[in-house]
């Protein structure tokens, strides 16, 4: 999977990619899934929350990069939650 080996191998690739894919969820839907994250949010905890998601549903890493970003902001920054 590009995502888990990318993110192993080059940090910097992997920031960009993270965030980039934070940065739409902001505005849009990404595979049907949304992210409200909190103002404070730094790039570095994004990025333990989508190595948490990998670690934790390894079967999912068939799946796109951005289908797996995606599904672990979704979950680790839900929309629904108390602010």
């Amino acid at each position: 999977d590009w995502s888990s080996d990318v993110c192993s191998s080059d940090l910097g690739v992997c920031n960009g990619y993270v965030g980039a894919v934070a940065d739409m969820m902001s505005n849009y839907p990404i595979a049907g899934l949304r992210a409200c994250f909190p103002v404070d949010v730094t790039r570095g905890e994004l990025i333990s929350e989508f190595h948490k998601y990998l670690r934790e549903h390894s079967g999912v890493l068939h799946l796109s990069a951005y289908t797996n970003v995606a599904s672990a902001l979704a979950l680790a920054y839900p929309c629904s939650r108390r602010r």
